[in-house]
């Protein structure tokens, strides 16, 4: 993309020059991994599928907006954090982040009703085997 937008190919270090030569506006940090699959999912065409599919439903069963509740379920280790090199702008750099390797999974869990209402958040953690 550099290359064509410049009309030669760029050097090995044209990134950190070009973040060293607008230090006002760029920044560089670590970006977190995602799952390829999420990332191929996330296109117009299957969220257009996805919405005319469900309408049809809410139609056919009258389905109320006050029988209607979206969940998300997020969970992460503790105490591990991946990291990878991006580029950002300098008035919004991010914090950094500790980690301490602790292997602990977490799970939070959230649901808001399509009226406006929601569900307090859940946070659960591991549990403990008592024999």
């Amino acid at each position: 993309m550099a290359s064509g937008l410049c009309g030669t190919f760029p050097g090995k270090d044209w990134v950190p020059d070009l973040v060293a030569r607008h230090t006002d506006r760029l920044a560089t940090g670590f970006l977190d991994g995602f799952d390829l699959s999420r990332k191929k999912a996330d296109n117009a065409y299957e969220y257009q599928r996805f919405f005319e599919l469900i309408s049809a439903k809410i139609v056919l069963y009258d389905i109320q907006p006050e029988n209607t509740y979206n969940m998300d379920e997020k969970g992460f280790l503790i105490g591990a954090l991946n990291k990878a090199r991006r580029v950002y702008t300098s008035t919004n750099k991010p914090n950094g982040a500790g980690q301490d390797r602790n292997r602990a999974w977490i799970a939070i869990i959230a649901a808001i009703c399509q009226d406006g209402t929601s569900l307090p958040p859940a946070i659960i953690y591991q549990g403990m085997f008592l024999a």
